[in-house]
């Protein structure tokens, strides 16, 4: 048998019993990179071993094994409903103490209450276990591990003679109840390098020495300790129309800047408040160009609209990587409580009424206090009180930012010189502002992440969109491991605080037929129709007749699966709504049909009255749809006028068989 043949024989209840048979039989296995684990109830499955143990690990005998990969074993289940998937290496949180004379005297290592600070982990049953395994490897003592009631807020104690004040603690939460403690000594190969990494105790990195070979993988590259999410820099959601891939933008893009949320509604909200600040969303289309996104020469108007000139104008992904770049310097200064605020985060603080609003910038000079009018990348234009704008005097912003640096003006001794110290003077008493600002906010919010959302990505030509810049979006070629020179001439690196957040409909364009640079250089995560959650979503809102909604929705995409593909199934979001099924069909999803079959009305009329087979020749359940026949007679139009219940169905039948002959309904 295929690998698809048997994966097609699965259902939800070999999922659940192969889930139990984890419980008399744990995996062995340590994450591997790049294999999923499914998150269900609390429990972490991997999910290739998951399918296997379901299957009987007929898998293994299939005609072509090799075509079963880690990527076929999701996409299994999330079309039988598993939804919630982890990456092996990216479910593992980190925290770095130092032990402290309080730590060792009260030989108190953690109890409960450090488990929910350090990893967020929800102590809501409270007849739940955890289990710490603790390590003493610089002196090859055995393991020792800890079971703990979480009722009970238990404490761990470790003999006071097996770690000092000074040593390390490191923690390491490998899922909702599995902890590890490893104590580090000074005799510990890692302990200096451990040591540099603890400026605000979290510790999340993969270039240290490893002493124990079980701790190895545990260390992934993928992690950022600023930005404590397990969400990929670069990712694309794939799958039909209507399947939650703007919800999925949404929800995903306030997770990744930290902002929380309780419901769709308010995360809408927050979403919108976000939006060119931390967040920017762009549709593409096929007009779209470097220019639009990057940078390019526009067309500028004079201040005084006699004149016009061309100057570069930074494109959306230019604008916000300055601004993740921004983000960055500010935890800088504050993780290394630097007296001088970086001069890119003062200039931009000092200048905001300028560049936001256009309003000039009055700057004190004595008895001749001028004002800044415009400004860009390179230059600041300023008038005085004396003169008007038809005479442009300018200042060099490079020459002021080597100045900053400097502390005092040495560079311009004469001409501007005066200008100059009144702009350095102006600056200075922003930085001191500003670095009270930046103390307060950010000892409340940590996270330094920003989001750009590509709607639509494959409508737009990505070779002409991102131009050179395709290579600079890789992880490690980020944060100036790769330089490119922009048309103004000034380099440009993207910052590894920037996530990309592509979206793509694959009934537009099929995946495989994506760019091959866009596809190596990003994740592509699949959301797909889910019965499961229309069932869901319907009861909450307590619309009647669920059971048809949900069972016409699931056996209309087979029939799609089976005349096109999965790539062009109705999402399970047409049929949330409130509006009646019949108004639904009509206005929605046939006109979708008629897309999708060319708009061959016969095809499209037998799939929706005739009964239709799936792509194993099994039968699919009729749809049990009534056309509105006049219409489709005088004309040729499709119009849904009722949709017949199970109950009608069969009432009719035996009706007709009352009424004739007998035989005419025997098999013979």
């Amino acid at each position: 048998m295929t690998v698809n043949e048997i994966l097609n024989r699965l259902t939800p209840e070999d999922i659940a019993n192969a889930m139990t048979s984890f419980k008399t039989e744990p995996y062995q296995r340590k994450g591997i990179k790049g294999e999923y684990q499914l998150v269900y109830e609390q429990d972490v499955f991997p999910v290739r071993e998951l399918i296997m143990r379901a299957t009987n690990r007929e898998l293994k005998d299939s005609e072509n094994p090799d075509s079963y990969t880690t990527v076929v074993a999701k996409n299994k289940l999330i079309e039988l409903g598993f939804t919630n998937f982890l990456d092996s290496l990216k479910m593992y949180t980190y925290y770095l103490k130092k032990a402290s004379k309080q730590d060792v005297e009260k030989t108190t290592v953690i109890n409960i209450e450090a488990v929910t600070q350090f990893f967020g982990v929800s102590l809501i049953n409270k007849d739940d276990t955890a289990t710490v395994t603790i390590h003493y490897l610089s002196d090859n003592t055995t393991d020792t591990s800890v079971q703990l009631l979480k009722k009970q807020d238990p404490r761990i104690f470790i003999d006071r003679t097996r770690f000092s004040e000074g040593d390390i603690l490191l923690y390491i939460s490998k899922g909702q109840s599995v902890f590890d403690l490893d104590v580090i000594t000074n005799q510990d190969d890692r302990y200096q390098s451990y040591l540099s990494s603890l400026t605000h105790n979290y510790f999340l990195s993969d270039n240290l020495p490893i002493k124990n070979p079980s701790l190895v993988d545990l260390f992934d590259e993928d992690n950022n300790k600023e930005s404590k999410t397990n969400e990929p820099l670069n990712q694309i959601i794939f799958g039909p129309p209507g399947t939650g891939k703007t919800y999925s933008t949404i929800t995903k893009a306030l997770d990744i800047i930290g902002v929380e949320y309780n419901n769709y509604e308010e995360a809408q909200k927050l979403f919108q408040k976000e939006l060119g600040k931390r967040i920017e969303f762009v549709t593409m289309h096929q007009s779209f160009s470097y220019e639009d996104f990057v940078q390019g020469l526009k067309p500028l108007k004079s201040k005084d609209g006699e004149n016009i000139t061309f100057d570069y104008k930074n494109g959306v992904f230019k604008e916000i990587c300055k601004r993740a770049n921004l983000k960055n310097k500010e935890y800088k200064n504050f993780q290394t409580d630097n007296p001088k605020v970086d001069f890119d985060l003062v200039f931009e603080f000092a200048f905001r009424d300028l560049i936001e609003n256009e309003e000039p910038v009055t700057i004190e000079n004595g008895s001749a206090p001028f004002k800044i009018y415009e400004l860009n990348d390179k230059t600041l234009w300023f008038e005085t009180s004396k003169e008007t704008r038809h005479t442009r005097y300018t200042l060099a912003k490079k020459t002021l930012k080597d100045i900053y640096k400097q502390g005092e003006n040495t560079i311009i001794t004469s001409g501007n010189k005066g200008y100059f110290d009144s702009v350095l003077s102006f600056l200075n008493k922003k930085a001191a502002e500003l670095q009270e600002k930046l103390q307060k906010n950010l000892k409340l919010d940590d996270n330094k992440n920003l989001v750009i959302i590509l709607d639509e990505i494959n409508r737009a030509n990505i070779s002409r969109v991102f131009g050179e810049l395709i290579a600079l979006i890789e992880k490690d070629k980020r944060d100036g491991k790769l330089t490119v020179t922009l048309p103004s001439g000034e380099p440009f690196t993207v910052p590894s605080n920037l996530y990309i957040i592509g979206t793509m409909n694959t009934a537009d364009k099929s995946i495989a037929l994506v760019d091959i640079a866009l596809r190596r250089r990003f994740e592509f995560t699949p959301l797909y129709p889910n019965p499961k959650i229309l069932k869901q979503v319907l009861e909450e809102k307590g619309i009647k007749n669920i059971n048809q909604r949900v069972e016409l929705f699931a056996n209309l995409n087979r029939i799609i699966r089976a005349k096109k593909s999965v790539d062009f199934e109705i999402g399970h979001s047409y049929f949330m709504e409130d509006s009646n099924l019949i108004d639904i069909l009509n206005k929605q999803v046939l006109p979708l049909l008629n897309e999708y079959f060319m708009y061959d009305l016969k095809k499209v009329k037998d799939i929706l009255c005739k009964q239709q087979k799936d792509r194993e020749g099994n039968l699919i359940p009729n749809l049990n749809i009534a056309l509105n026949k006049e219409v489709w007679r005088e004309r040729g139009l499709l119009e849904i006028e009722a949709l017949e219940t199970v109950e009608a169905v069969e009432a009719v039948k035996n009706s007709q068989m009352a009424a004739e002959p007998a035989e005419k309904y025997t098999t013979k």
